[in-house]
């Protein structure tokens, strides 16, 4: 079957980049509040154990993993993206993208690519995204071995010219292949950073929890408060897990909150789902002083600034 779905000529693609999509999307992606646009990339398990657990990603991915790293079946499910400021671009076997809140439940990995600078960028960044978006909406079906999400991310990158940056995002994430796809993770620290530390090099980090690994950055801190502002390959690495523990959080927050109207605040204790929620908050939830790479609420990274009630203090 082609992967073609439409056959519109050049005039009619260009109308519909910019004249309908491109404002749209325009709009969703550009955080205006913030002097800065992150640019990450995420990367998320999927388990067909757990069917509907994770409504907001494709369900019928087949078990086998990121071919442009040459990675392995058995390595588990896995599925990719770009997060652009608070947005998430994706795409899935519905054969449809359109930029989104980056709230999941199964995150595992999340790597900054880039850093937009200023308005400027922003516009330049927004016009090859939604062209972009809307080539594959157009032009593009879903299929596992020629328009999946990883070469949806690839050809995206590409015409972003971030490919060195992803060969060093892919370098870091391969290393982590295995541990990432853990409910505990362990991460072994390089001799040079140890030395300069004092650890121990035969002593791993290790973290179950957003609390714990809130916990390690802070004594890391305590030795260097100057930590998460030197290029150590290992600060990347903690904030790549640090930042899925806050879009868990954010998508688990809503499932609660769900429950309580559901259950009117009366949750019943002995209830397997209500367990599990709370379970999973309590995982993701951040140190009670504080994360130490700012919530990402904060600066609109990832998930996205609160809106202001204007109405409150008016007389």
């Amino acid at each position: 079957m082609s992967d073609t779905k439409m056959d519109y000529s050049h005039d009619e693609y260009e109308f519909h980049i910019s004249e309908d999509w491109k404002n749209e999307i325009c709009q969703q992606m550009v955080n205006r509040t913030t002097n800065q646009m992150k640019i990450k990339f995420l990367v998320v398990k999927l388990d067909e154990d757990e069917p509907g657990f994770f409504e907001h990603m494709s369900s019928n991915v087949t078990k086998w993993a990121l071919s442009f790293v040459g990675m392995y079946p058995d390595l588990g499910m896995l599925h990719t993206a770009l997060v652009v400021g608070p947005h998430k671009i994706e795409w899935n076997n519905s054969s449809y993208c359109m930029p989104r809140q980056a709230i999941s439940r199964r995150p595992v990995f999340c790597l900054d690519l880039a850093t937009i600078p200023n308005n400027k960028e922003y516009e330049k960044l927004t016009k090859i995204v939604s062209k972009h978006v809307v080539e594959w909406n157009i032009y593009k079906k879903y299929t596992r071995m020629h328009a999946n999400c990883q070469h949806f991310v690839v050809d995206l990158i590409e015409k972003l010219g971030l490919n060195t940056q992803f060969d060093r995002c892919l370098s870091i994430m391969k290393s982590c292949l295995d541990d990432i796809q853990r409910p505990s993770h362990t991460m072994k620290p390089s001799r040079a950073f140890c030395d300069v530390f004092g650890l121990d090099p035969k002593t791993p980090f290790q973290f179950s929890t957003h609390e714990e690994l809130d916990e390690l950055v802070r004594k890391l801190q305590q030795k260097d408060m100057y930590l998460l502002n030197r290029p150590y390959i290992e600060v990347e690495i903690l904030k790549a897990y640090d930042r899925p523990y806050w879009i868990k959080y954010s998508g688990i927050s809503e499932d609660y909150d769900k429950m309580l109207q559901t259950y009117k605040n009366n949750l019943p204790e002995d209830d397997q789902n209500v367990k599990k929620v709370k379970q999973a908050l309590e995982r993701c939830r951040p140190h009670h002083f504080g994360c130490p790479f700012t919530e990402p609420s904060l600066t609109g990274s990832i998930l996205p600034m609160p809106t202001p009630d204007w109405s409150k203090g008016r007389s």
